[in-house]
């Protein structure tokens, strides 16, 4: 802990670019909570068996925040996970 104390300058110096950092971790750690969600609602619809167009539209509404290839992916999973049935 002393350490830190002696280095306290130097932290207060450079205290944007730790922030920014701290910023940045923390925006990839959620990032990285929308493939899962994408992926564990398909595999909940076709474990329901409701797999019309509809039922995907509505399901997919509220991705528009995510990015298109993500969205893309998992609605072709999906549909080939169904077809292959």
């Amino acid at each position: 802990m002393k350490v830190f104390m002696n280095l306290k300058w130097f932290f207060k110096q450079e205290k944007a670019e730790y922030l920014l950092g701290l910023l940045v971790l923390l925006g990839i750690a959620l990032i990285q909570l929308v493939p899962p969600q994408i992926i564990g609602k398909t595999i909940d619809l076709i474990g329901t068996k409701k797999t019309d167009r509809s039922y995907f539209a509505d399901l997919y509404a509220d991705t528009r925040r995510r990015s298109d290839y993500d969205i893309y992916f998992a609605l072709y999973m999906a549909c080939i996970n169904f077809w292959n049935k």
